[in-house]
């Protein structure tokens, strides 16, 4: 029998350092970690999948932005969910403005 031996897996601050100081791939792995809940949250903002997508990427780019001023490294996972469900918003809010949500213009005005 063979024994695997594996790294544990790194937290959320050790990730963010990493990424801070010039690892690539330690994004990649915030990424791989948190894109099914980012996906969520901005599903449930926006409420459609393909405008979900393009929120989760908008959210992993606003992320890497603006990593360098993220004072509470451990509430990293809320952070990550605000941005996706502020930007879910704003993309819902935009749609019903230019007329591809009536029904959520009509709730809004109700």
């Amino acid at each position: 029998m063979q024994l695997i031996h594996s790294t544990p897996a790194m937290n959320d601050e050790q990730l963010i350092t990493r990424h801070l100081t010039g690892d690539k791939s330690a994004f990649r792995e915030i990424v791989e970690r948190y894109q099914a809940m980012v996906g969520a949250v901005a599903f449930s903002a926006c409420g459609d999948v393909t405008r979900s997508e393009g929120v989760a990427q908008e959210t992993f780019v606003a992320a890497w932005k603006q990593m360098p001023q993220l004072r509470e490294r451990s509430k990293f996972r809320a952070w990550l969910g605000g941005i996706a469900r502020n930007l879910g918003n704003n993309h819902r809010r935009q749609a019903a403005r230019v007329g591809l949500l009536p029904a959520v213009r009509r709730a809004a005005r109700a």
